[in-house]
């Protein structure tokens, strides 16, 4: 189960990946790739993804060595790019091909939650104003859970189990009989970590840039632009979206970043 860090000084913390570079996010994904080498886009298998992470865990360079200038994207693992070499991910094909400088904290399994909590702690800690924010919205039933382990407050992402912990078998009962089942206090937190999110910005008077794939994210919300793409093919993990995938993503998202730049 994947979790982030809390402090109150800083944007979440994923500890596991931090200051590391590695050829595969993590050992599933490793993996699965190896069992279907046959089945993979032959680019996959002329070199090795590199995954580099910041100090921070992020899959990105480090905030300190931003430009003056830059945007600031937030999203799941379609944004950190699972399974992608990091020049092939939507917001690198996007914002590369404009020669602006960005900062990419998507975070493979968050939900909506994370997006606000992660924007949040960038005001709240005065961290750099970037010139436009981008959010991929992940699917909408996705949770977080907040415990306190060893005098640290940690989000443990959500994912049913099927052999949870007692701690996560708690979780999984109310996730699944309460949360999933009737979904009214699911569309009322995506409204409040949508709109919060967007009002934290507003009140910068940045602008702010929602998208999200058609199905996950189903909401009537202002500014939401859904995009749908054409499956052309799987990255290395086979699960996650190819780079021609991602290229749609960027090639749709282009004229609505150029407005609001």
């Amino acid at each position: 189960m994947s979790k982030l860090r809390f402090i109150e000084s800083s944007i979440l913390i994923d500890d596991d990946h931090a200051n590391r570079t590695l050829n595969a996010y993590n050992e599933p994904e490793y993996r699965q790739f190896k069992k279907n080498q046959k089945k993979v886009n032959p680019i996959y298998l002329e070199r090795d993804i590199e995954y580099k992470f910041n100090s921070l865990g992020y899959r990105t360079k480090e905030i300190k060595d931003l430009d003056r200038e830059f945007v600031l994207v937030f999203g799941c693992s379609h944004t950190e790019g699972i399974g992608n070499f990091e020049e092939d991910i939507w917001c690198s094909q996007l914002l590369n091909s404009k020669g602006i400088d960005f900062l990419n904290l998507g975070k493979a399994s968050s939900g909506p939650d994370i997006q606000y909590i992660n924007s949040l702690q960038w005001i709240k800690n005065c961290l750099p104003i970037p010139k436009l924010v981008i959010y991929q919205w992940p699917q909408i039933f996705r949770k977080s859970f907040a415990y306190e382990e060893e005098n640290q407050i940690i989000m443990r992402l959500h994912n049913a189990n099927c052999y949870p912990s007692k701690d996560e078998e708690i979780d999984n009962k109310w996730f699944l009989k309460r949360y999933c089942r009737f979904p009214g206090q699911m569309k009322v937190d995506n409204y409040i970590h949508y709109y919060n999110a967007n009002m934290l910005w507003n009140s910068l008077n940045i602008p702010v840039l929602n998208w999200s794939w058609s199905g996950d994210f189903e909401h009537d919300f202002e500014d939401l632009h859904l995009i749908e793409t054409e499956d052309t093919g799987r990255a290395r993990d086979l699960m996650h979206d190819g780079p021609d995938i991602h290229r749609q993503v960027a090639d749709q998202l282009s004229p609505l970043v150029d407005k609001l730049l």
